[in-house]
């Protein structure tokens, strides 16, 4: 068991039965998948930007039409089914 603080998650990736977390301090592998979390984090605090990625919206550095920077240096595309869903709740969270 592993003990992560949310505000320390910068993103989630998808690799087929495993979810690779990455936080401010470490990164590891765990299984589950990626609607289990989806599910879990708290919506107001993450987004899914792509059918394989969930980011921390605190952690975006900035974003263009199909990229998002994120703060550690990461580029993250924006899924087209995403894309709307995404600006509209970025909009509202810089609100």
């Amino acid at each position: 068991m592993t003990k992560v603080l949310l505000d320390e998650i910068i993103l989630l990736e998808s690799q087929k039965d495993y979810i690779r977390i990455v936080t401010d301090k470490t990164e590891f592998t765990t299984r589950g998948t990626m609607s289990y979390y989806e599910e879990w984090l708290p919506k107001a605090e993450f987004i899914r930007v792509h059918r394989s990625f969930i980011v921390s919206i605190s952690k975006i550095s900035h974003y263009a039409e199909e990229a998002i920077e994120l703060l550690n240096g990461v580029s993250i595309p924006i899924g087209d089914l995403y894309s709307k869903s995404f600006r509209e709740k970025v909009q509202r969270y810089l609100l």
